[in-house]
């Protein structure tokens, strides 16, 4: 939904899909919108927004910067 620090995280339409909150029309309508590539381009949008918080590539990261 639109609420607390979601849409910081989500883009709607490109890593998830969000509504307003409570609003159970606008839930229906979202969900009955996913299609194959809608699917896929909110699967591919999600992994890469999410897998920035994968521990390991963010530990990778860090030795990355200190080594240079």
């Amino acid at each position: 939904t639109y609420k607390g620090g979601i849409p910081e995280i989500v883009t709607h339409g490109e890593n998830g899909l969000l509504v307003p909150p409570g609003d159970v029309k606008a839930l229906l309508d979202v969900i009955m919108s996913i299609d194959t590539p809608l699917y896929d381009k909110l699967r591919k949008g999600a992994y890469e927004s999410f897998r920035q918080f994968d521990a390991e590539l963010v530990n990778a990261e860090v030795i990355r910067m200190i080594n240079g």
